[in-house]
């Protein structure tokens, strides 16, 4: 039981915002529990000293440093130290839920597999939410299709792998959702995604490669002709025409370069700490704006330059460790394994670019989680290298 605990809990807590946006937060809640019950258990063993010196932890308290300088000296710091200290704190669950798992077992196979299974049935209801009565309208947000785009690698590993039916079915009904639920940033990061799986997994383990590569294609295809029918009966002809059929330049992008260009033209005012974290807001833009929908442009208006040069550090670390190990193994199946934890995180990067803020807990909580999965990805290929 102990084996799957964290495979299914990750698995729940990245697919059923379908339900609700808080819902991630009581996953991430359940995983720090049997968390500290792992760490409680192993409390003669562990040393903590490691964690404490971690390269990463002192670039996350360089990050968190400048943030609260941010705040502190922010337009409203009493309202933006609470929000420093939500995130530190969820930051801070996710060391310690990380601690754990490195004295547990997290098998990345079962996490693939219960993912699809999640993602099947959070998907086929998100298909059916438009035509279901009983469902609530808070149900099927259409930024769920970009949560379902950045779980798209860790079911096609498992298409191009196993070729189980599941996972042709949870590849095909979860293309058909994200097109389905009409959210753009979604078709987009579903597209890099795929594209990036098609050109940076390491084929040679799959028999008749260019034949998945062709299903890959031709899932996204059909997929997505079919979604955007289920779109257009699911809206008016106007709402249809105006995100589909009528895109012009008029508002670009569902108005984001107006907004960024006025965006822009804020940074000046506080460039080197910002002006705390959700201060935008404080800003009180013309269109009453909570959020860049950028998340560069907002951690610089956020929290300056400063903080934005630590996140970014953090960041090249991070996927710099990963790229070390990767290509220092020799162990391709292991690289197979481990590649769809990273072209995860590059699809949250890429939905983050516009669809919300970077700071709202359930978005923020999803890059902790993601992180973690990075982490264990780069520690297992790191053993693997070494062997």
């Amino acid at each position: 039981m102990r084996a799957c605990f964290f495979p299914i809990i990750f698995a729940l807590l990245l697919s059923v915002t379908f339900f609700g946006k808080g819902l991630i937060g009581v996953g991430v809640i359940i995983a720090l529990f049997g968390g500290a019950c792992v760490l409680f258990q192993e409390r003669q063993t562990w040393a903590w000293g490691h964690i404490f010196c971690d390269k990463s932890v002192a670039l996350i308290t360089l990050i968190f440093g400048s943030w609260f300088l941010s705040c502190y000296f922010g337009l409203a710091p009493d309202k933006a130290i609470p929000e420093w200290m939500e995130h530190a704190g969820m930051t801070i669950g996710g060391i310690l839920i990380f601690a754990a798992l490195k004295k547990s077992i997290f098998s990345f196979d079962e996490f693939y597999r219960y993912c699809a299974i999640f993602v099947c049935v959070c998907a086929a209801l998100s298909i059916l939410h438009p035509f279901v009565r009983f469902m609530p309208e808070s149900w099927g947000s259409n930024s769920f299709g970009s949560v379902l785009a950045l779980l798209s690698p860790f079911l096609l590993y498992g298409l191009v792998t196993t070729r189980r039916p599941l996972y042709w079915v949870a590849t095909i009904v979860m293309v058909i959702a994200i097109f389905a639920l009409g959210g753009r940033t979604g078709w987009v990061t579903l597209m890099i995604a795929s594209a990036l799986f098609l050109v940076f997994f390491p084929w040679r383990i799959v028999a008749h490669a260019w034949v998945m590569k062709m299903a890959i294609i031709g899932m996204v295809v059909v997929g997505g002709f079919v979604g955007m029918i289920l779109y257009k009966q699911s809206v008016d002809t106007v709402m249809y025409e105006t995100r589909v059929t009528e895109v012009t330049m008029d508002r670009p992008a569902s108005g984001r370069l107006d907004l960024w260009s006025e965006s822009l033209a804020l940074i000046d005012q506080n460039i080197w700490i910002g002006v705390g974290i959700k201060g935008f807001r404080e800003l009180h833009l013309s269109k009453e704006i909570l959020h860049a929908h950028n998340v560069i442009l907002e951690i610089v208006i956020d929290t300056g330059f400063v903080g934005l040069l630590f996140l970014v550090l953090f960041v090249l670390y991070s996927v710099g460790r990963f790229t070390k190990f990767y290509w220092q193994t020799s162990d391709t199946k292991t690289c197979a394994l481990m590649m769809p934890i990273l072209i995860s995180c590059v699809a949250y990067g890429t939905a983050s670019m516009s669809l919300t803020s970077f700071f709202h807990a359930w978005w923020f909580l999803y890059f902790v989680v993601l992180l973690i999965l990075l982490r264990l990805a780069t520690d297992e290929l790191k053993k693997s290298s070494t062997k």
